[in-house]
């Protein structure tokens, strides 16, 4: 369920841009609010895997860490790319903060290029 829910939050953004574009848009024409939809989503996609990969690793047990099941090496993998800079805490607070009227920290982060 939760796969599902990120998946389709990924590529609903990823449609909704590329229908833009198809249109005849450019990646400039994008509006700040636009650039956000598709990053708030990927935040989320990531850390969803990790939660999702944690709790298969739990369920498995000791079984996880033996060399033949590749849990272990998920688990280690899908953490280190959450600590990847796409996936920080700054990318949610500097959409908050601009979404909310405010000024991002990260704007560039956000796609936000002045």
């Amino acid at each position: 369920m939760e796969f599902q829910a990120a998946r389709h939050a990924v590529y609903g953004s990823l449609d909704a841009h590329w229908s833009r574009l198809d249109a005849g848009a450019s990646l400039d024409n994008l509006s700040d609010d636009e650039r956000i939809a598709t990053m708030l989503p990927r935040v989320n996609s990531f850390r969803a895997a990790r939660r999702i990969v944690t709790r298969l690793y739990d369920l498995l047990a000791t079984g996880a860490i033996y060399r033949p099941n590749p849990m272990d090496r998920w688990l280690r993998d899908i953490t280190t790319m959450c600590q990847h800079v796409v996936v920080q805490d700054q990318i949610v607070q500097s959409a908050g903060a601009h979404l909310l009227g405010g000024t991002p920290q990260f704007p560039f982060s956000l796609g936000i290029v002045e």
